[in-house]
């Protein structure tokens, strides 16, 4: 495929030229090598960015914003309730199964308290 795709050289060199397709190996590409990122000068001088990789992960999530989790997902009983995997369809199935299964534990109470009065009664 390298031949076809790479202009027929079979090298393993790194290409990064931008009007070609980019051929980089495995641990061939550092930060260092990458550079600064496209940040001001005050944001790259601000201490809470230590490494290279601090400053392209700000500046990533600078263009591409991260939603918050409202709810510590740990602290979360059900999953299935969790407003961030609504879908309705799968959503009216749920409920529909959780009122069968209401139903049926008020059967099953019902039941033992039947056979509770009448083992009461049969012992009396």
């Amino acid at each position: 495929m390298n031949n076809f795709l790479l202009d027929g050289t079979t090298t393993r060199q790194a290409k990064t030229e931008t009007s070609k397709p980019i051929f980089v190996t495995f641990g061939a590409d550092t930060f260092e090598a990458i550079g600064l990122p496209p940040l001001s000068a005050s944001e790259l001088n601000d201490p809470n960015h230590k490494s290279l990789l601090d400053l392209w992960k700000y500046l990533f999530c600078r263009n591409f914003p991260q939603e918050e989790s409202k709810k510590d997902p740990s602290l979360l009983e059900d999953y299935g309730r969790d407003p961030q995997f609504e879908e309705s369809s799968v959503d009216i199935l749920r409920e529909q199964k959780m009122k069968e299964l209401e139903n049926l534990r008020e059967i099953l109470v019902k039941r033992r308290q039947n056979t509770e009065t009448t083992s009461i009664q049969i012992i009396n």
